[in-house]
């Protein structure tokens, strides 16, 4: 009867939180999209002055035509399973990790060539899903093992050289490794979704460092996991909810997926800012960050995954700003993974519940967002 009694007081806990949390978003938009136009607009009619507030409703992404599809649902070599990860490397193949247990190798075409690895716990095997894979300048393939709790390093051709990391909470160790980087240096970054932080590594997988967290507030506030997600863990540099990481000149971006933005870094660990926000339109994330990378320009390009929506990439300059967004004149369901060639001009999404790539005109994109930048430009001369 106590327990039960008790049982009871949390469940109502839990749903008094939880209708709290809910009431206060309900309040957030109506503030947000009503109240405070209105209140604006109102203020510019009775001052006469026009230029007080202006109202531009969240716009659609471009709908684009994708270049390339391929792939479908099997299990065999040619078919994908549950596809996540995606790298070119320098000669435009491209690689795609899989819950099978391997990373199919294709041609720029989209044939078919390969595999590297198989199920398993063994050298070269992979648990289930790799999870992240990158290509350094000594063109080793180097992939995420998550429930191996490793990391494991290819060379092209798909021969194993050698593996790094075991499960456990110390630094160097993982609980649930997901993303990963390189840099120019050849250091190796590696997110972990159970313990939220950043671990470095050499070359040769030796630990160097390791940064980020949980949010001091998830251990703070006892009743903080009956709570939507949405309240906690908003705190610069650390995280709740990590999966992809890009390097770029000496900066780190970690998509912090269950806040619907990235924060950025030095590649020591330093904590320099934030890009988008969890929110609708251009330059916000509707749910979740999956994967996202860096072209040579320094422009950062990042899937949001969309959930009940179709998934959009949103684009943002140098400096963090919204610069354009898209998604496919296809079903582009739950997409995950994102790779450049800009050597042939294209990017590539995984498209994860249609078990394809779709691949798009890089180039288009790039005349889309100059296009975009002239007409700002037009717009504040205007103003």
């Amino acid at each position: 009867m106590l327990l039960q009694l008790l049982y009871s007081v949390d469940s109502r806990e839990k749903c008094k939180y939880k209708m709290m949390i809910d009431i206060s978003k309900i309040f957030r938009y109506i503030l947000t999209y009503l109240l405070i136009p209105l209140t604006l607009l109102s203020l510019s009619a009775f001052t006469g002055c026009s230029s007080i507030y202006h109202f531009t409703p969240p716009n659609e992404p471009d709908k684009l035509k994708p270049l390339l599809v391929f792939g479908q649902r099997g299990k065999t070599q040619e078919r994908f399973q549950l596809i996540d990860a995606i790298v070119i490397d320098k000669d435009s193949y491209i690689y795609v990790g899989d819950q099978s247990g391997m990373i199919h190798k294709i041609s720029p075409g989209g044939r078919f060539l390969s595999k590297i690895g198989r199920k398993g716990r063994g050298d070269g095997e992979f648990a289930d899903e790799v999870k992240g894979i990158a290509i350094d300048s000594e063109e080793r393939l180097i992939a995420v093992d998550k429930y191996n709790f490793r990391v494991q390093v290819f060379d092209l051709d798909g021969n194993f050289i050698f593996n790094f990391g075991s499960h456990g909470a110390e630094p160097g160790h993982f609980l649930g490794p997901e993303g990963i980087a390189v840099d120019s240096a050849g250091r190796i970054y590696v997110t972990d979704h159970i313990k939220l932080t950043v671990q470095i590594f050499d070359r040769n997988g030796a630990f160097i460092k390791e940064f980020g967290g949980k949010p001091d507030r998830f251990f703070s506030m006892r009743k903080m996991h009956h709570i939507d997600k949405a309240v906690m863990g908003l705190q610069d540099g650390r995280f709740y909810g990590i999966e992809s990481i890009a390097w770029y000149d000496g900066m780190l971006y970690v998509a912090e997926e269950d806040h619907g933005r990235i924060q950025v870094f030095t590649d020591e660990g330093d904590f320099l800012g934030i890009i988008g926000n969890q929110g609708v339109g251009k330059g916000y994330f509707h749910d979740e960050v999956e994967g996202i990378v860096i072209n040579s320009e320094g422009f950062i390009f990042a899937v949001d995954e969309g959930k009940e929506a179709t998934g959009v990439i949103e684009i943002f300059d140098p400096r963090g700003r919204s610069v354009y967004h898209f998604k496919s004149d296809l079903p582009l369901e739950s997409p995950d993974g994102i790779a450049l060639d800009e050597k042939l001009g294209r990017i590539y999404v995984t498209d994860q519940n249609n078990y394809r790539v779709q691949a798009f005109d890089l180039n288009e994109i790039r005349s889309k967002i100059q296009h975009g930048s002239e007409l700002q430009k037009k717009r504040e001369k205007f103003e």
